[in-house]
């Protein structure tokens, strides 16, 4: 784009705005046909009159510049392709009505990209100079922003470059290079054969699972048949109090005897209670309300004598347990042993940290390190604060961009309010800048509105809004 130029935010609608047009560009055939044709591809503009200057005012509205659409993302074949593609049908539909296609503007800041739809939106420059500048700058941004993995997506990016730099350059050649590639075909044969093998492999791994899980569902039954063989233990010796109670024991901790205990309780209990009631509303006889007191007075006293006589064996073999242990390890003196093991170990544990914390007192204690740290690349961060809760972020490079789509930007936010590319962080003489890049809902910096495109300076403690997105910046 050639004269000067400004951003215009109106409402919901975006404005990039050339200013000082001259007369005789817009009032011609070519200005005319451009304002009042609607030629798909070319951005919407308008002619506004003011203060004796003529000023043409594109519609941005939901685009973002192709430089900043891909300045995260790189470019593969696919978009590439799909980008040329778009150039040269453009220049052919122009042709159709006498316009001449190097009045586009061919430079990344100037050609703007549809995310949602993936199309060029290209600007129509109204100066009378013409130059092949702004291909050759295209093709230059296409180089450095193409995936270097991609083979294809090299090839035709070099291609494009060197049919570019030449006197005569014409899009046929392009055009030719992209009807004989055959790339889109091999990569989609290359796609459906390895969908075909994940999915066998897929199959594989189902027969295998399958099979595996056969195998340990008939491993479980042996193991219970196995188990329902075998003979109950019965214990003796001291511990023979176990044998009438053996049905209550479980693992030998006598948690069934607790368990039946406030059972019995919870019994007594809900008895009582129903007692209460039915006194209330029925009438009873003495009879009745004393085998309805005893019948809760034995559930309870029943649920208090399995309860401390579970207690009292369990108590009784953890006593047992311990005998045993320390009669098995006295003996042999392996206690012994044990404990002069591990007071060498505490020993030799602290005699190794105080050396390596010698070493370290005597590694630093010399001249100072040169870290290679400069002043000038602190590190800051934008803190999200989203209903009280605190989330950091570390900003990593420069420019940092801000917005939800999360192929495109080096900070993805989640949240209706934010557009795809919102906003970005730069860095110019060690100094942080703001930049909002016309987004929809806008980027306020301690809720002041920022202008489309405007770089402000920002400071550590301000508070900025991505549309409803609050951040602190440290």
């Amino acid at each position: 784009m050639r004269g000067k130029i400004r951003y215009q935010k109106e409402l919901q609608k975006t404005y990039v705005i050339a200013e000082e047009c001259e007369r005789e560009g817009i009032e011609n055939y070519f200005g005319q046909m451009v304002l009042r044709g609607r030629i798909r591809g070319l951005a919407g503009c308008e002619m506004h009159l003011i203060d004796g200057q003529r000023e043409i005012w594109y519609d941005i509205t939901c685009l973002q510049p192709l430089e900043q659409a891909y300045a995260v993302k790189e470019m593969t074949y696919r978009d590439l392709k799909n980008l040329l593609m778009q150039v040269i049908q453009l220049c052919a539909e122009m042709e159709k009505y006498l316009l001449d296609g190097r009045q586009l503007c061919f430079e990344p800041e100037f050609l703007y990209w549809d995310l949602e739809k993936e199309r060029a939106v290209f600007l129509y420059d109204f100066t009378e100079e013409k130059s092949e500048s702004g291909i050759v700058r295209l093709a230059e941004f296409i180089l450095e922003r193409t995936c270097h993995e991609e083979e294809a997506a090299v090839n035709l990016a070099y291609f494009f470059y060197e049919c570019s730099a030449k006197a005569g350059f014409s899009l046929k050649e392009v055009e030719q290079y992209l009807e004989t590639d055959t790339t889109d075909a091999e990569s989609e044969r290359k796609l459906s054969q390895s969908q075909a093998g994940e999915e066998q492999h897929r199959k594989e791994e189902v027969q295998t699972w399958t099979g595996q899980e056969r195998e340990q569902e008939i491993f479980q039954k042996e193991l219970l048949q196995t188990e329902k063989q075998k003979p109950i233990p019965i214990n003796s010796g001291k511990t023979g109090e176990k044998q009438l109670f053996s049905f209550f024991s479980v693992n030998g901790k006598c948690g069934k005897q607790k368990e039946t205990g406030l059972a019995c309780a919870v019994m007594a209990v809900l008895c009582g209670i129903a007692f209460l009631v039915f006194r209330q509303y029925y009438l009873m006889t003495n009879w009745e309300e004393l085998i309805w007191i005893a019948v809760s007075a034995c559930f309870l006293l029943a649920g208090s004598l399995f309860f401390l006589y579970g207690y009292r064996i369990e108590k009784k073999e953890e006593c047992i347990e311990k005998k045993d242990t320390y009669d098995s390890t006295a003996g042999s003196g392996l206690a012994e042993t044990d404990r002069n093991q591990e007071a060498e170990f505490w020993q030799w544990d602290t005699e190794e940290k105080s050396t390596g914390q010698n070493e370290e007192d005597d590694r630093t204690a010399g001249k100072t390190l040169y870290i290679g740290k400069s002043l000038f690349h602190r590190e800051y961060s934008l803190t999200e604060i989203k209903k009280g809760v605190e989330k950091n972020y570390t900003i990593s490079s420069y420019p940092f961009v801000i917005g939800k789509d999360r192929e495109r930007v080096n900070l993805y936010i989640k949240e209706h309010s934010v557009s795809r590319i919102h906003a970005r962080l730069l860095e110019e003489n060690g100094s942080i800048y703001i930049e909002d890049l016309h987004s929809t809902n806008g980027t306020y910096l301690n809720d002041l509105p920022l202008q489309p495109h405007d770089r402000v300076k920002i400071k550590r403690g301000d508070i900025i809004l991505f549309g409803n997105a609050e951040f602190a910046f440290r």
